[in-house]
């Protein structure tokens, strides 16, 4: 009897599907995006040179190590990394708004409208007072 042979069907591989050419260009877009964004961020030598150095202080001497000893307080040392510094600090303005005693001693209108936004909870500005001011007159 002859020997038949017999073939065997592999499966076909199924097909990847397609990416639309726009999510390519975008995820393209995207990676060169960010390859450009963390090779322009600055080293932290970069960064040390330019912050503003906070000025050093001088710690108070603590008390001695044994009550009625008199020996002297261990040195105190505060390590910071060379990148951070103190920030700028702007002490031009100065605000203030009036106390609850301040405003009832006053006792005009103005004053009681600057009250009802103090116990209201809103902030006292000049707007907020001017429209209490109106609401009363009316």
């Amino acid at each position: 009897m002859p020997s038949q042979r017999v073939r065997i069907r592999l499966p076909k591989p199924s097909r990847k599907p397609i990416v639309p050419i726009q999510h390519r260009v975008g995820v393209t877009l995207a990676v060169i995006g960010l390859v450009c964004g963390f090779s322009i961020v600055p080293t932290d030598e970069a960064l040390a040179s330019s912050l503003l150095v906070a000025p050093s202080t001088t710690l108070a001497p603590g008390q001695g190590g044994e009550p009625g000893t008199g020996t002297p307080a261990p040195d105190q040392q505060l390590l910071v990394d060379a990148t951070i510094a103190a920030p700028v600090v702007n002490r031009d303005n100065l605000a203030a708004t009036d106390g609850l005693q301040t405003l009832a001693r006053v006792g005009t209108n103005e004053a009681w409208a600057k009250l009802v936004l103090m116990f209201g909870g809103w902030p006292q500005t000049d707007a907020n007072v001017t429209v209490m001011l109106r609401w009363m007159r009316q």
